[in-house]
């Protein structure tokens, strides 16, 4: 299998998206503040990773290199607090600043693919998926736009939350993710194994990213999703936003 993502570096991608710092909080929460009925978090440690597109971007570079990253929110941050003992998230806070539409570069044709981690924050516009799709190539989506519509052609990852809510068109490239029953596709459920999870944080950007991989190596959607299942299994194992480490899939 490794020797089939060898093929990777011999084409170029373009990964565009919404950009964040994940900062995830642990601590321990034993008592009550005398001051109000809340509990009293006192820190223990912190973990800092880069999250929405530069959690693909960082899953996908488990598989090849050969590929640009341009992204938008620098000084966008999500600070999660989790009391240690349980796992349990208590709080999060979000802080979303710098996002700007993204300005593709303008040799867009020298790509062989394009990915697009769009999470509505106002930098992947209308334009920009124009632009794109004006390259009549390879394009997978990630999106939480409610009208699909002008991704038409492309392949497109949402979640079950997000097909209940959203308008898609191409329904025959169009692929959802169930959480612990795995993904669907064209009216089918691949099933996942039943592991025990401890932070679900960025495994859908795992999916995706290792979905791309094996489609690209295979042009497979079955032989794709099954793969992107058993990847982003091996992340819910793992606590905060982790990346796959092929070494474990293969093993």
């Amino acid at each position: 299998m490794l020797m089939d993502f060898l093929q990777l570096n011999n084409l170029r991608g373009l990964l565009v998206g919404d950009f964040c710092k994940d900062i995830f909080i642990y601590g321990k929460c034993d008592r009550l503040s005398p001051e109000a009925p809340v509990p009293v978090f006192c820190e223990t440690r912190r973990v800092a990773t880069e999250g929405m597109a530069g959690n693909v971007k960082n899953n996908f570079q488990q598989f090849t290199d050969s590929f640009d990253f341009i992204f938008s929110g620098e000084n966008c941050v999500k600070t999660r607090f989790i009391e240690q003992s349980s796992n349990q998230h208590i709080l999060r806070v979000d802080e979303e600043f710098g996002f700007h539409e993204i300005r593709l570069p303008d040799n867009l044709q020298q790509y062989d693919y394009y990915i697009i981690s769009d999470y509505c924050k106002g930098s992947i516009t209308d334009n920009v998926i124009m632009e794109i799709l004006k390259q009549k190539k390879l394009v997978f989506v990630d999106s939480k736009r409610r009208d699909l519509s002008i991704f038409d052609k492309s392949i497109i990852k949402i979640n079950k939350k997000e097909k209940l809510k959203c308008k898609a068109v191409n329904e025959e490239n169009l692929i959802v993710t169930l959480g612990s029953q795995g993904a669907s596709w064209r009216n089918t459920i691949f099933e996942t194994e039943k592991v025990e999870v401890r932070d679900v944080s960025g495994a859908g950007d795992t999916f995706f990213a290792s979905f791309i991989a094996k489609f690209l190596t295979t042009n497979s959607f079955s032989k794709s999703i099954q793969f992107a299942n058993k990847c982003s299994t091996s992340v819910v194992r793992k606590s905060g936003t982790s990346t796959v480490n092929l070494s474990e899939i293969l093993r």
